[in-house]
């Protein structure tokens, strides 16, 4: 506040006589706040400085602490519900191998635009089911290659073939693995959702916001901080 009186009043200096007026009133606001500064500068203990360097050295410790566990924790919980959902959605790829195998005709039998809107339209469908990127991926290729400037439409259908190569391999491990796996792991996934992996949830459990709310509800002496 005192740099922008002082500021302002070396302004007012070069300005004519009878602008000069406000210089006084500025004068005597920049006498108070002084005052102030002065009186809070005082209030500082002379421990400050010591204290201050510590605090700011514990945070930056638990900073770092924070962080390598945030790592440690996403890296634990986060394969394990992708996995829970990938094999969750099993029934759901399975469903679209008609819809890849389709392609190949209309490829072979319809324009160009055509054939590449259909390959759009089940690309995205492919898209939105967990673990199947690689799938769509293929069939985005595909899709390319009938779009392009040479179209290629041999390359396109091989690489439908591999997209229904690939379709076949994850809907054989996720069949597999709904049988032998998923429900231990959908018990595992339970046991650790509202621990280790309660930062990668979409909403808090009600308990657990009733003690962040009344943690964050007190007040905090962050004077060390600065």
């Amino acid at each position: 506040k005192l740099e922008e009186i002082e500021l302002r009043m070396s302004r007012l200096a070069r300005a004519p006589e009878d602008e000069r007026a406000a210089l006084r009133e500025l004068q005597e606001e920049t006498r108070l706040l002084t005052a102030q500064r002065e009186n809070l500068a005082a209030q500082i203990p002379e421990s400050w400085a010591e204290s201050s360097a510590t605090m700011q050295a514990l945070q930056k410790n638990e900073e770092r602490a924070r962080r390598a566990y945030r790592r440690n924790v996403d890296d634990a919980y986060g394969p394990v519900g992708e996995i829970v959902a990938e094999i969750a959605a099993t029934e759901r790829l399975a469903a679209v191998r008609d819809d890849i195998e389709d392609l190949k005709e209309i490829v072979e039998e319809a324009d160009a635009e055509q054939a590449a809107d259909r390959i759009n339209e089940v690309a995205r469908a492919v898209g939105d089911i967990e673990g199947a990127r690689d799938i769509r991926s293929l069939l985005s290729k595909a899709r390319r290659e009938i779009r392009s400037r040479t179209p290629d439409p041999q390359q396109a259908l091989q690489l439908i073939d591999e997209a229904l190569a690939a379709h076949d391999v994850e809907v054989a491990w996720r069949t597999q693995a709904r049988a032998e796996l998923l429900p231990g792991l959908q018990a595992y996934e339970r046991a650790i959702r509202d621990t280790i992996g309660l930062r990668q949830q979409q909403r808090l459990p009600a308990e657990q916001v009733e003690e962040i709310v009344g943690c964050l509800s007190q007040h905090r002496d962050i004077s060390l901080y600065f």
